[in-house]
């Protein structure tokens, strides 16, 4: 019965072999396509996590409300388990391109001096240079290769200039421009997807990366940190999250103390700029109110002097007139003696010369206390504008304090609800488990 049943299997083949190859590549094509998908995963796991590692991607990216200091940055090198951190400055900023257009930018900053140009080792999120080369001076950028793609307002070579649609650009950046060396590939930015920015249109066109000499920010705004052990796992998977959770809480266990230690300092040095101009606008109304005095004074001598110049004017008129009638009288009795009457006439032209100038030094003494007087006019002006200069710089001095206090409240608030909320989520977790 076998062979019978052998033989006519056999038969059927030759008999349809044709058909017999078409299903056969028919299911080769489905099991070779199967294995692919299946090979595919894994494969692509474990590229991207090699990519990731080979580029010493962070673990953790640190952020803070009022900023990072360097002692924030110490707190967290002593904490178990960590082994790699970078703080780094982080800003968005409205940038002109060379043919005019603006482009919302987000710079971050990437410490110059540990860059080499062929072999960039010695920090983490290390970029790949996809063109140009990497920055070594100060006023130089690279852009990330995803976002470079997408615009065409630029290329290496271009400078980038900051936009003067900028707020207090600068207490930001330390430069005006930005000169294009390269692009560049960094496992940051695996995605290309396009982000939310703080100015402009509110997504960003083009990530920047640039040196920390030029930012003029007062504190770092993200620390980038790698865990010890971390690249024993594969990123993508839920052991990695877990091993790293680790280090996140130990870092939240230390969050609070430190935001406290950073809220008290931001409050003391808003409170200490608030007393130094408190004081200046002390400093500078006393001493506006003692030149007012001072002017007020001299605008009372000036007037007197005035009034006194005008008297002695008075009286010198008077003289020449007297002078003059007595000129006329003596010219009129001249049939009298010719030579007494001559002596008397020269005397009296005398006296005129000499009340004539007696009169042209009054004036110009007048004039001289009229310019005394209208100085003294201009610098009350002076005083009286610096004044009102530095009561509105006082009051918003006090108003930006209490702004600020609820700012933190605020932040504080939220990062509670946000432990709680994680909390919540560890205890379903828990009763899942």
């Amino acid at each position: 019965m076998k062979r019978t049943y052998r033989k006519t299997v056999v038969r059927t083949v030759r008999q349809s072999f044709s058909r017999f190859m078409a299903i056969f590549a028919i299911v080769a094509l489905g099991v070779g396509f199967l294995a692919g998908l299946l090979g595919a995963t894994p494969d692509m796991h474990y590229s991207t996590d090699r990519f990731f590692d080979e580029t010493e991607l962070f673990d953790l990216r640190i952020v803070g409300t009022l900023g990072l200091t360097d002692e924030d940055v110490a707190a967290v090198a002593e904490l178990e388990s960590v082994q790699e951190l970078m703080p780094a400055y982080s800003a968005d900023a409205v940038m002109t391109a060379p043919n005019g257009d603006t482009l919302v930018a987000r710079v971050q900053s990437v410490p110059l001096d540990q860059i080499e140009e062929r072999e960039p080792e010695g920090y983490l999120n290390r970029m790949e240079v996809v063109e140009g080369r990497l920055p070594v001076k100060e006023d130089e950028c690279v852009v990330e290769q995803g976002f470079a793609l997408q615009n065409s307002s630029f290329s290496v070579g271009d400078t980038l200039t900051f936009s003067s649609e900028n707020e207090n650009l600068e207490d930001t950046f330390a430069r005006e421009s930005l000169k294009v060396v390269g692009i560049v590939r960094t496992s940051a930015y695996f995605s290309i997807e396009r982000e939310s920015a703080s100015v402009g249109d509110g997504t960003v066109d083009v990530v920047l990366y640039t040196g920390e000499e030029n930012f003029a920010l007062s504190a770092w705004t993200d620390l980038y940190v790698t865990v010890e052990g971390a690249k024993n796992f594969d990123s993508l998977t839920e052991e990695y999250a877990d091993y790293v959770d680790g280090t996140a809480q130990r870092v939240e266990d230390i969050s609070e103390a430190r935001s406290q230690l950073r809220y008290e300092e931001v409050k003391t040095e808003a409170q200490q700029e608030l007393d130094d101009a408190r004081q200046e606008y002390e400093d500078a109304k006393a001493e506006a109110e003692e030149k007012l005095a001072d002017a007020e004074e001299e605008l009372a001598d000036g007037r007197s002097q005035v009034e006194e110049n005008e008297a002695q004017l008075e009286g010198a008129k008077a003289q020449i007139e007297s002078g003059q009638a007595e000129l006329d009288a003596q010219k009129q009795a001249l049939p009298g003696t010719l030579t007494a009457q001559q002596q008397q006439l020269a005397d009296a032209e005398n006296r005129l010369i000499d009340a004539k100038a007696q009169y042209e030094a009054g004036k110009a003494e007048i004039q001289e206390q009229e310019t005394v007087l209208e100085q003294g006019r201009q610098q009350l002006e002076a005083a009286k504008q610096l004044v009102d200069t530095l009561e509105p710089a006082l009051e918003q001095a006090q108003q930006a304090l209490p702004l600020l206090e609820e700012e933190v409240e605020r932040r504080q608030a939220e990062a509670e609800t946000a432990q709680q909320l994680a909390d919540q989520l560890d205890a379903a977790a828990d009763t899942a488990e």
